[in-house]
């Protein structure tokens, strides 16, 4: 069996197609997997805060509002989370 030009051409380019496509897909399920991460980081460094706040026992108007605003970043990349898992699942 003889091997054309063509199809040597077809598969190349067949195999670069799908190298893109893969390559577009890992980068999507690159971002989520970061995104995910950064959401746990944010959900540790606000228990961290948490705990650190009610250790002695007594909240000051100061730590309520860092535990207020690390729980607001919680969800602003729990949010950011979830629309780079619908994009990567489209």
């Amino acid at each position: 069996m003889e091997v054309g030009g063509f199809e040597v051409l077809a598969t190349l380019v067949s195999f670069v197609v799908g190298l893109a496509g893969a390559s577009k897909y890992y980068k999507k399920f690159k971002k989520v997997i970061v995104e995910g991460a950064e959401v746990v980081e944010d959900v540790s460094s606000l228990m961290n805060t948490i705990k650190t706040a009610l250790a002695d026992d007594n909240l000051t108007k100061e730590e309520v509002r860092e535990i207020f605003e690390k729980s607001q970043d919680v969800v602003d990349e729990f949010n950011e989370f979830v629309v780079s898992v619908k994009e990567l699942v489209k």
